[in-house]
């Protein structure tokens, strides 16, 4: 189980990450809950924040800021995680994650602060709102992951539920049912499902569509 990525190490050639210690592949679901770690920490810096603004600590157009910049800094972390890291991650990538940003976390930041400046929200429901921002971060690990097996040609996807545990929402399931798929056609986790940041759902990818059947 990896704890951290420092000791994960990325195969270039066959496009996933190894355990340095003993060369074994990483699995979808350590993968996942590497990911979940990470966010974590992020979550935490958060709030942080968050007890200082209620704390009167810190004012509210930094706190605005603050939040806004932990919120792109997971996005930005998540997408190079993607990528195989920060030396396989270009221009080009960064402009995804911005449009991310611009187009679906930071209007949704924006309305989140203009219900806190109403009074609105109790600090308890501040903080599981800021948590699912975070947890939308998954969204540009897997948009990363897309287009980096996409720049080896490999053009299907297939969606896998989560855990038997975990919550799949309509969604989600239509998805997986839908069998093998153009990567372009299918959604990826987080994204046009009811479970969004809390999506547990995973994608395989595939060269040929033989490979992703059965």
């Amino acid at each position: 189980m990896a704890t951290s990525r420092q000791e994960l190490l990325w195969d270039k050639e066959e496009g996933f990450y190894r355990y340095k210690s003993s060369g074994r592949r990483v699995s979808d679901y350590q993968m996942l809950r590497l990911i979940h770690r990470e966010q974590s920490d992020y979550a935490k810096s958060i709030d942080y924040l968050t007890d200082r603004l209620l704390a009167g600590t810190l004012n509210y157009q930094d706190y605005q800021n603050q939040v806004a910049r932990e919120i792109k800094d997971a996005h930005v972390s998540m997408m190079r995680l993607g990528r195989g890291g920060r030396d396989a991650t270009y221009g080009i990538h960064y402009l995804d994650v911005g449009n991310e940003l611009r187009q679906n976390q930071y209007p949704a930041l924006r309305q989140l602060f203009q219900d806190l400046s109403d009074g609105k929200l109790s600090p308890a429901q501040l903080r599981a709102r800021l948590k699912n921002y975070v947890k939308s971060s998954k969204v540009s690990y897997e948009q990363a992951r897309k287009t980096r097996l996409a720049e080896t040609g490999i053009r299907y996807a297939r969606r896998f539920l989560g855990a038997v545990d975990a919550r799949n929402c309509p969604d989600c399931v239509r998805y997986a049912q839908a069998g093998v798929q153009l990567s372009d056609s299918l959604p990826l986790p987080g994204q046009d499902c009811q479970c969004r940041g809390n999506c547990r759902c995973s994608i395989r990818f595939a060269r040929f569509r033989f490979e992703l059947e059965g």
